[in-house]
């Protein structure tokens, strides 16, 4: 009985620090993706073109077509995989910081291999990320981002996006992102 309620209680704490970590957020997957409230998709353009076209289901879980998906005990994602079905080969593997933030991802596909990178500032919002081909190692490509404007739940909808290839040259330009709620 006393190891029943010990274990109790190591799972409650637990649970209170995922969630006093992830407060705000509905789901894992939505504080993965910096997005707070009962979102159903998000619609994402760079200078007004249209990039992607994201979706989550009633628990705030992000759809992936034709994808198998792994989650941990604490819900969070740890692999991605295609379906045999699908065509192609697309695998990701995730890890996460202490704080329960994703800070790489290792893939690869029938056409490359490779991690991303991340790094927040002191509030939890991704600034940095990296991104490297692992059969090119002179590949490296890094991202800064700016939020430059946040909705009324603390949404960032437009951001700057500054790239830095590895032979110097960069290229700025700016992601919008209109958010769909349930």
């Amino acid at each position: 009985m006393k190891r029943l309620i010990i274990t109790f209680i190591a799972i409650l704490c637990f649970s209170t620090i995922l969630s006093a970590q992830t407060q705000g957020f509905m789901s894992h997957d939505l504080f993965v993706d910096d997005l707070r409230g009962n979102v159903a998709k998000v619609e994402l353009f760079a200078d007004n073109c249209s990039i992607k076209e994201v979706s989550y289901n009633e628990r705030g879980h992000r759809i992936y077509p034709g994808c198998n998906v792994n989650r941990d005990k604490q819900n969070r994602i740890t692999q991605i995989q295609t379906n045999d079905n699908v065509g192609y080969y697309y695998s990701q593997k995730r890890y996460y910081d202490t704080n329960n933030r994703l800070i790489s991802k290792r893939f690869e596909s029938d056409e490359e291999s490779g991690y991303h990178k991340y790094t927040y500032d002191n509030n939890g919002t991704l600034i940095r990320e990296e991104y490297s081909d692992i059969n090119l190692p002179s590949s490296l490509t890094v991202y800064l981002y700016t939020i430059l404007e946040r909705d009324s739940k603390g949404n960032w909808i437009r951001r700057r996006t500054k790239t830095t290839y590895l032979d110097g040259t960069t290229t700025t330009f700016t992601e919008t992102r209109k958010i769909t709620y349930r």
